[in-house]
């Protein structure tokens, strides 16, 4: 991802130079036009800088948080696996039907709603037959993040 942002820049900055700066070089505008283009040109390079910038750093941090995402929902669905909650529930037609199906539960639940019920079932299911389940808060938070990936068209 990071190595595209930066040909993507390169090249937005080789067409600008080549469009706007070569022909201040080329000899084709007189010395009078070349002192009076360069205000706007450095203002027009200064705003394209600006904005490589921000667009550079908006795809490094997406990039970032995407990539933190993809290792949290890996990890909650190892969770998942490990506490044999499979045992119970069925997700894409594996596994038992004792609790509610999940397959897609992310489209029906948001994470308040699934950290709480995971810490006490019963604060927001009272008829739940599920008991707490007792792991640390990262792992908690990692169930919820592979929960929440769960979603109609998404596996």
């Amino acid at each position: 991802m990071m190595t595209h942002i930066i040909i993507g820049i390169t090249i937005s900055f080789s067409l600008y130079f080549g469009l706007f700066y070569a022909p201040l070089f080329s000899g084709r505008w007189q010395l009078r036009e070349k002192i009076s283009v360069w205000p706007r040109i450095l203002r027009n390079g200064l705003f394209l800088l600006i904005l490589g910038l921000i667009l550079a750093g908006h795809g490094i941090v997406s990039g970032k948080s995407a990539m933190a995402s993809d290792n949290s929902v890996a990890h909650g669905k190892a969770v998942f696996s490990r506490m044999a909650c499979s045992a119970c529930h069925r997700i894409q037609g594996e596994g038992a039907q004792v609790g509610p199906d999940l397959s897609y539960v992310g489209d029906k639940r948001d994470r308040k709603w699934l950290l709480a019920h995971f810490k006490d079932p019963k604060s927001v299911s009272p008829n739940s037959v599920m008991p707490p389940v007792s792991l640390p808060d990262a792992d908690l938070e990692d169930l919820t993040s592979y929960m929440l990936s769960l979603k109609k068209g998404e596996k």
